[in-house]
């Protein structure tokens, strides 16, 4: 059975600040510099995937030595975050980091990479795009590593503008057979529920191979192919940004958001 899962106030503890030079709670260098060594003094988010053998970090709004609010990607092959983990982001050939790209799209404050994952040598990554007034959800793809990107297609400019990807096996009820990636989402930013839909891994190019959940009635999940119909994992209209995991020790999906009411 599932792990009983309580929260215990003042039970957790900073290990280290990530980003930047100068940890200000500490009141001293950081561990990795990124200032320093990329033009990196501080950025936000960072959902992570493993990609041939690194974790890939993507950063959205980045502040630093490049102007605007820029998107970067970073590596690690750390495996033991509890000494901090140690972060490289490439850099351009005038020293300061490399930010993200992808053709077509707008990335200013806010319009940030919310997650990815791999599918053999190319990377995935989902981009949230258009805001404030067109908020929608991309799909884009890389060759080489993350170096270079290409728009593959929209995803929703509904309920999965916001997007949070995690491999796993198919769900009963889908229709699918073998290995696929769950999308958490969320719609209008810091106005929207929470949505799941699925996509097997073959077809993860196609639009039309995505199914959602449209709802769980009578102890089982039932899925849809009209994003429409879905219905939320459960009611709270205020989710912006949102990060899913699952978690094997303790048995459950985890899933981390913050709302605009009430604030956090």
């Amino acid at each position: 059975p599932p792990a009983v899962v309580r929260s215990v106030p003042g039970s957790t503890r900073k290990v280290c600040q990530l980003t930047g030079d100068f940890d200000r709670q500490a009141g001293g260098p950081t561990g990795n510099l990124t200032d320093t060594r990329h033009g990196v003094w501080g950025t936000d988010l960072g959902a992570s995937f493993e990609f041939e053998g690194r974790t890939i970090y993507l950063f959205g709004d980045t502040v630093g030595a490049r102007p605007g609010d820029r998107d970067v990607l970073a590596t690690s092959t750390d495996t033991d975050p509890s000494d901090c983990v140690v972060l490289d982001f490439e850099n351009a050939a005038d020293g300061a980091f490399r930010p993200l790209d992808v053709p077509g799209i707008g990335q200013g404050a806010f319009e940030v990479p919310t997650g990815g994952f791999a599918a053999g040598a190319e990377m995935w990554v989902y981009f949230f795009t258009g805001h404030p007034d067109a908020t929608r959800s991309v799909l884009a793809r890389s060759g080489d590593g993350g170096v270079t990107f290409e728009p593959v297609y929209e995803v929703s400019a509904d309920r999965l503008r916001t997007i949070s990807p995690v491999p796993g096996p198919a769900p009963e009820g889908s229709g699918f057979v073998g290995p696929g990636v769950y999308l958490f989402g969320s719609g209008a930013y810091r106005a929207s529920s929470p949505y799941l839909a699925f996509v097997p891994l073959d077809g993860v190019g196609d639009p039309d191979e995505i199914v959602y959940l449209g709802g769980t009635g009578e102890g089982a999940a039932r899925w849809v192919a009209d994003e429409a119909a879905a219905e939320p994992l459960f009611e709270q209209p205020c989710l912006g940004e949102l990060s899913a995991s699952w978690n094997e020790p303790l048995g459950r999906w985890l899933l981390l958001y913050n709302c605009d009411d009430p604030r956090g």
